[in-house]
């Protein structure tokens, strides 16, 4: 009872909102529950995100002006999106290689038709993102403890390597500046904990 006493204390008052103010914090838009994941806003309003309830297949699925649409299953997660309105959405989700080995890999997916794309193959390509123009895709790769940060084209081809961890860093999440100059990404360094980096 005095540990409840505590939190009621100590979490009562949010800071920055007086008492008795309402805080507003954002409009619901989905309903699904459990592992709904990785929105992306493409400039009309749109939002695509992952559905994965536990009661239907994963899919990516697309809200608009109140309004929920299925966009494509996509069998696997947990999956992370990204948007260009160029190029239309690219996922990196888990895929099945030699048989038994579980990968992610990268695709592109239509969202004026569901058609979706594999542009890789056993790459171990956990985050990916595209470029301002939509010609190419930065994709963080992790082979074993060995976190790399790489260049493909748009149909997945590997450019180039643009940096190589020589120790367990591990690499994330990443996204690209407007003008196609900079990455930042996220990295988890022994010792120090996660933190953001710009590339």
């Amino acid at each position: 009872s005095d540990f409840g006493k505590y939190l009621q204390q100590r979490y009562e008052i949010t800071p920055g909102v007086k008492p008795g103010e309402t805080l507003v914090q954002g409009e619901r838009l989905t309903h699904y529950g459990y592992q709904t994941r990785s929105p992306v806003v493409a400039d009309d309003g749109r939002v695509f995100f992952i559905r994965d309830d536990a009661y239907h297949v994963p899919a990516v699925m697309q809200w608009q002006d109140g309004n929920i649409t299925h966009v494509a299953d996509i069998f696997g997660t947990p999956g992370r999106l990204d948007w260009n309105a160029h190029s239309g959405l690219l996922l990196a989700r888990p895929e099945i290689c030699d048989d038994y080995d579980y990968y992610f890999d990268l695709y592109r997916i239509d969202p004026a038709d569901g058609d979706v794309t594999r542009l890789t193959h056993c790459a171990r390509y956990h985050n990916a993102a595209w470029s301002p123009d939509g010609t190419r895709i930065a994709a963080s790769r992790l082979d074993g403890a060995q976190s790399s940060l790489v260049l493909l084209d748009a149909d997945g081809k590997l450019l180039d390597t643009l940096w190589q961890a020589d120790d367990d860093t591990i690499l994330g999440a990443l996204d690209w500046s407007r003008d196609g100059k900079h990455l930042a990404a996220s990295l988890w360094r022994h010792g120090r904990g996660g933190a953001i980096e710009l590339f």
